[in-house]
């Protein structure tokens, strides 16, 4: 069932303006960029991390190697280990 089956839209008593300002919301909700960047613990693994979670990945790097929290990874965090390929790369943003 659509979503104007269900009543919650009527795209036919829509305006342009409104059916345009809609799919925009619509492509912001959906397709979203997230920003990430790729950085390294103490140990020289490298991972992809999330812009938005820096201060914790700097944080959790910042850990000396006796405390237990840095021993396990932060779950935003992806472990590369090799295979990593890019779309659309940008520098310095």
């Amino acid at each position: 069932m659509t979503i104007a089956e269900q009543g919650q839209i009527n795209p036919i008593s829509m305006t342009a303006e409104e059916a345009e300002a809609y799919a925009i919301r619509l492509h912001q909700k959906f397709h979203a960029v997230q920003r990430y960047f790729i950085g390294a613990d103490n140990s020289g693994h490298e991972y992809v991390v999330p812009v938005a979670r820096t201060a914790e990945w700097n944080a959790w790097t910042a850990l000396p190697d006796y405390d237990e929290r840095s021993w396990k990874e932060p779950e935003f965090a992806t472990r590369i280990d090799g295979g990593l390929t890019f779309t659309d790369p940008r520098m310095g943003e």
